[in-house]
């Protein structure tokens, strides 16, 4: 089940919003909700593994990846359910925006418009290299004392099985996110200008399917990088 918070209860139009990875909801869109609050009834939940969310420990994510988007998936329509609400914006960044397309993919229908921002699209020439400088990054965040205490604070689940997600080399879900490019909802990719291995990844997939906003002065994480920008984006796309 997803811990969440929710604002703007009642209004019409739902925004859920996904925060990217090792982070929590109101880490990334805390600074974000108060746009849209009083128009939109706005859903920050924590996503599997992450703050308060539990996350199904009795599955191994480091031999199959998938499955942690799959189980994302199927607890955000839970959410749903659970909320009475059929339709939703859906807006994600990172890990985030990975479970957004996973979620337009098995539950289209439920899916108003889509904003990804912080992910590939197509496996870029130097993946080997990207991959294998993640996963000692991640080695080393298990290392570092310091830094696995504040994860622990943080996250009241088990942070660390995201981190095996993240360990295997193929967890990386191309084919997914090349699927979501076929889907007929409004979509859309606001990416960071200094993302260029992101930019490059949409221009390679060659679709005319999804409008894509480039966000100067940022990077991976348009969010905190640019906030104003970044919600002006929003705005307009939803």
């Amino acid at each position: 089940m997803l811990h969440y918070s929710i604002f703007g209860e009642g209004n019409k139009d739902t925004i859920v919003f996904l925060h990217s990875g090792l982070q929590t909801g109101m880490n990334d869109f805390g600074h974000i909700v108060d746009s849209f609050k009083d128009k939109y009834q706005v859903i920050v939940p924590d996503l599997l593994g992450h703050g308060k969310s539990v996350i199904y420990q009795d599955q191994d994510y480091y031999i199959n990846p998938y499955l942690y988007f799959l189980n994302s998936s199927d607890a955000l329509k839970a959410l749903m359910d659970e909320l009475n609400i059929s339709e939703i914006n859906i807006v994600g960044i990172s890990l985030g925006a990975l479970v957004a397309v996973n979620f337009a993919n098995q539950y289209p229908k439920h899916v108003r418009s889509i904003n990804v921002s912080g992910l590939m699209f197509v496996k870029p020439r130097n993946y080997e290299t990207m991959i294998e400088n993640d996963r000692q990054n991640m080695e080393m965040l298990l290392q570092d004392e310091e830094a696995s205490k504040y994860l622990d604070n943080l996250h009241r689940a088990n942070w660390k099985i995201f981190v095996d997600v993240a360990r295997n080399k193929n967890w990386y879900p191309f084919e997914d996110n090349q699927k979501f490019l076929s889907l007929g909802m409004r979509k859309y990719a606001i990416l960071g200008e200094m993302a260029d291995h992101e930019v490059k990844s949409l221009h390679r997939a060659k679709s005319k399917n999804i409008n894509l906003t480039i966000i100067k002065k940022s990077g991976h994480l348009v969010n905190h990088e640019n906030a104003k920008e970044y919600i002006k984006a929003l705005k307009i796309n939803i």
